[in-house]
């Protein structure tokens, strides 16, 4: 039976009620979805119904294989629970009987068999496959008939890489694990984001990741999705900047540059040198968004920061005793002082720490009392600094009203599903296109403005950079879309087995497929990367490989190193040696820097590419004419 009903939440997710019939586009994502010829990413701007679609989806993935559970990951608790409620009043709505379970945050739950949707955070979910052994891994997939990755761009963030330059985020680990098992036994991916890279190389890298085939609207579907998307009025802010303001942030930032060499010298204490620097970061996020001086210190303890308990961070506020204005504080208060005649609306003001959330409240409180009545700001950050109770008690309070400003970090920029939010302000230039994108599209009300604070030209151009890196991006996908109408499927075909059942059985008949990840890496893409030669053109891509058997008691189970240039890469644990061999050599391609070698491409079509990948990774967006008004 379905789940108890969870804590309220707003009526409106992503832009559609759930009770409404799917919209043109949406109808167009479900479809290609639905097809039987592997993965799809979808591409949909924020605020057009991504929600509803995953949740068809999965209601179709049940009815179809009613033995099989479905999975929804999100990548915070606070979106776990909201998107389960969500999904709940779906399954309601829609007359479905669905269990309803949560993994996430201290939340416990398996993948049961039957008519059961898991909604899970990323960690929580590569836990769960972590704790057990490979073998067991392939029954947990087994259970699956669809895994829903929302925001799935998380997959290869550079943010989240490894000394090698591997992603290893979670969803990355996931889908690691995900390709290196039986084909036939692996659930169908749906990725939804709306922000798929920053560049069309992460794009391509994201699509091999998932081994996925892409869906951006294009014609009517387009033209669809700008009506709905309610895109906000963005502006960037050139603030006029108090010359001792930027003065002493260049001060704290050549001091904190010593700090940093500490950090990396072993002579040196590197845990002090480490609380010297954090001190120093969260005094210049600061001083940038509030201002120096005295007042800063008295008010900082009012806020029972932890970084100002630190006697280093008093002494060094203490160094700048002269009251130094901030003007993005300034500009801060104008944006809200705008809002004074709107009735009933919302605001997000990003800004870069939790020291300063936790100021800027405090000081909202303060003009609140005294000239700003009808601001009601609270503080919205991750959970190293806020409980995932006191985080969904904030956001229910802002989606009801009791709340109506969040200074938040960046846990807000991404799935927060608030409708009616009038303004988004940032406090500094989004350091990338994904967080460019994701920021202004928490404004979603019609005619909602998206406000960027800068100091410098510098960072003015940083802003016009994101949003033509963007705009760039969308061409790109566009004209992908209209020359792969008919891109070929990219993984196991959904349809050929319904329950765990038929899958055993077609493992007992030998039916299994290589994963096809490494093959589209070598012979599609024909990379040539310090040794690696074109697959099938008789030269041997390594000089040798060796395999080891790694299962427990009979469990067939291999690892394989190939020796390339005399270094030695070794892939995964996979049932088979072909498996084996093809994850030692993905290793390798990873170890190896593909991003920054040359790709030649093996012409099987005329254009010389055949799949949105390809085509990604063969474009040149410095190419591309945006027109006079860049729409």
């Amino acid at each position: 039976m379905m789940a108890a009903a969870a804590s309220p939440a707003a009526a409106a997710v992503d832009g559609a009620d759930k009770h409404e019939s799917l919209r043109g586009y949406q109808q167009w994502l479900v479809d290609k979805a639905l097809k039987d010829d592997g993965n799809v990413v979808g591409v949909l701007p924020t605020g057009t119904g991504k929600t509803l679609v995953a949740f068809t989806v999965m209601a179709r993935a049940l009815e179809r294989h009613p033995g099989r559970a479905v999975v929804f990951i999100t990548p915070t608790v606070v979106l776990a629970d909201q998107q389960s409620a969500y999904f709940q009043k779906f399954c309601h709505q829609h007359g479905l009987e669905v269990s309803v379970s949560i993994l996430a945050g201290k939340k416990q739950a398996d993948i049961q068999l039957g008519r059961c949707a898991l909604f899970a955070t990323p960690a929580k979910f590569n836990q769960l496959l972590s704790s057990i052994t490979p073998g067991s891994q392939r029954e947990k997939f087994r259970r699956i008939s669809l895994i829903v990755f929302d925001e799935c761009h998380h997959a290869v963030r550079s943010q989240f890489s490894n000394a090698k330059g591997d992603s290893d985020h979670p969803y990355a680990t996931i889908l690691q694990r995900y390709r290196v098992a039986a084909a036939h036994a692996r659930p169908k991916l749906l990725g939804l984001t709306a922000s798929p890279g920053a560049s069309q190389h992460d794009v391509a890298k994201l699509l091999l990741a998932m081994e996925a085939t892409c869906a951006f609207p294009v014609g009517e579907n387009r033209d669809a999705v700008k009506a709905v998307a309610n895109a906000p009025e963005t502006s960037s802010l050139l603030m006029e900047d108090d010359p001792s303001c930027q003065a002493v942030i260049f001060k704290i930032a050549v001091e904190d540059e010593e700090y940093c060499k500490l950090i990396q010298d072993p002579k040196a204490d590197k845990d002090l040198a480490i609380e010297k620097h954090q001190a120093c970061v969260h005094l210049m996020a600061l001083a940038r968004c509030f201002g120096l001086g005295p007042k800063l210190l008295e008010v900082a303890k009012q806020t029972d920061v932890p970084e100002c308990e630190s006697d280093f961070f008093e002494a060094l506020n203490g160094r700048y005793t002269v009251p130094c204005p901030s003007p993005i504080h300034t500009g801060i208060l104008m944006q809200l002082r705008s809002l004074a005649d709107t009735p009933d609306f919302r605001a997000i003001i990003f800004v870069p720490t939790v020291s300063v959330a936790k100021v800027i409240v405090q000081t909202l409180g303060v003009l609140s009392r005294e000239k700003m009545e009808y601001v009601r700001a609270a503080v919205l950050v991750g959970q190293s600094a806020q409980t995932r109770a006191d985080q969904s008690n904030v956001v229910d309070k802002f989606q009801r009203g009791e709340y109506n400003v969040l200074v938040a970090t960046t846990v807000a920029e991404e799935g927060l599903d608030i409708q009616r939010c009038n303004l988004v302000i940032r406090t500094e230039p989004p350091s990338t296109v994904i967080q460019n994108i994701q920021s202004r599209g928490r404004a979603r009300f019609p005619e909602a403005k998206y406000v960027v604070l800068c100091l410098d030209p510098a960072e003015v151009e940083t802003v016009e950079e994101a949003d033509r890196k963007e705009k760039q991006l969308n061409v790109l996908l566009e004209k992908a879309q209209e020359e792969l109408a008919d891109e070929p499927p990219t993984s196991t075909s959904w349809s050929r087995f319904d329950s765990p059942a038929d899958i055993s059985a077609a493992e007992s008949g030998g039916a299994a497929r290589p994963s096809s990840l490494s093959q589209d890496y070598c012979s599609q893409l024909n990379l040539k990367i310090q040794g690696i030669k074109r697959p099938g053109s008789g030269e041997k891509m390594w000089e040798r490989e060796d395999y080891a058997r790694v299962g427990q008691d009979h469990e067939p189970l291999f690892t394989c190193t190939i020796i390339l240039n005399e270094q030695g890469y070794e892939g995964q644990p996979c049932p088979n040696k072909k498996q084996a061999k093809q994850s030692a050599a993905e290793a390798a391609l990873r170890s190896l820097n593909i991003d920054s070698s040359p790709l030649e491409y093996d012409g099987r079509k005329k254009k010389g590419w055949h799949s949105t990948a390809d085509f990604l990774a063969a474009s040149d967006p410095g190419s591309i004419d945006l027109g006079d008004d860049e729409s």
